[in-house]
């Protein structure tokens, strides 16, 4: 995990539902070192192997959105793929492409939801 991530995923978690999304398989999500800390530090953890479908895909959002059961545009989407963050948008996700933890501090900072 990147320094500062879990503090910033903390730090928003006192605000806001937090939930992450991976695409990953099976092997590869139980194999990371660090796969128990990932998953406690969010509410819920959506991974592809497990919904079966992938990101950019629409329906991998589709069936995110309807799992969490809100609004689409009550969803902040942060990923460092372009192609996952205009595929988000498509359906109303408030999506923003970031690269690294500093850039998703920013990104949070701006929607109030971490300090800056």
């Amino acid at each position: 995990m990147a320094p500062g991530a879990a503090e910033l995923v903390t730090e928003v978690r006192g605000k806001a539902r937090t939930a992450c999304f991976s695409n990953s398989n099976v092997i590869h999500w139980y194999s990371q070192r660090d796969h128990a800390a990932i998953k406690a530090l969010f509410d819920v953890a959506f991974s592809s192997h497990e919904i079966g479908e992938v990101k950019p895909d629409r329906a991998a959002f589709e069936h995110v959105v309807r799992e969490l059961r809100v609004d689409p545009g009550e969803i902040v989407f942060l990923d460092d793929s372009e192609s996952n963050t205009r595929s988000a948008r498509s359906l109303g996700i408030d999506a923003h492409r970031v690269r690294g933890v500093a850039e998703a501090r920013a990104s949070l900072a701006a929607l109030g939801l971490a300090a800056p």
